[in-house]
């Protein structure tokens, strides 16, 4: 999966793949991620989904794989787990904290039981793009990397 999105994708150059509980469970569920909460909204219309094949190890499910990723920058592997790719190792530990916050979020709401409050369409759409500048341009997820790191050393007394 890594070397095939590095091979067709010039713009991610640091790929990151999980199966925490909560992204798991997103992944096994066929409505997948919401979009109805602060983190969610911000992933809206930028993750694409892969079908389950098994175990990603065969050179034929590539080209499949890079088509359900298309031009996006989250590919939940349906019954499996997420991969969240961009340009270096901030931005995609921003990405994929947000990914992983969402996915606490939604799994976290789906107990409660009750009706979920929609976002329109519009904030959606505008928290998605306004978190792409963020990562793109502001150099937030380079702070916000930076801020993590000296947090984990301050609890641990190292980085890892």
């Amino acid at each position: 999966m890594h070397s095939a999105i590095h091979g067709a994708r010039d713009d991610i150059h640091c790929i990151v793949h999980t199966h925490t509980n909560e992204v798991s469970a997103i992944a096994q569920k066929k409505a997948g991620f919401g979009h109805d909460d602060f983190y969610g909204a911000q992933l809206y219309g930028r993750i694409g989904y892969h079908e389950f094949e098994g175990i990603t190890l065969f050179e034929e499910e590539r080209a499949r794989m890079l088509e359900s990723l298309g031009n996006k920058h989250i590919l939940v592997l349906r019954n499996h787990g997420v991969a969240v790719g961009e340009a270096d190792i901030e931005r995609t530990f921003f990405l994929l904290w947000t990914v992983q916050r969402a996915a606490e979020i939604q799994v976290t709401a789906g107990a409660l039981g009750g009706e979920d409050n929609p976002i329109t369409e519009e904030i959606k759409a505008k928290c998605a793009s306004l978190t792409q500048e963020l990562i793109n341009e502001s150099g937030f997820a380079i702070k916000f990397y930076e801020a993590m790191v000296r947090k984990m050393i301050s609890e641990r007394g190292k980085p890892w």
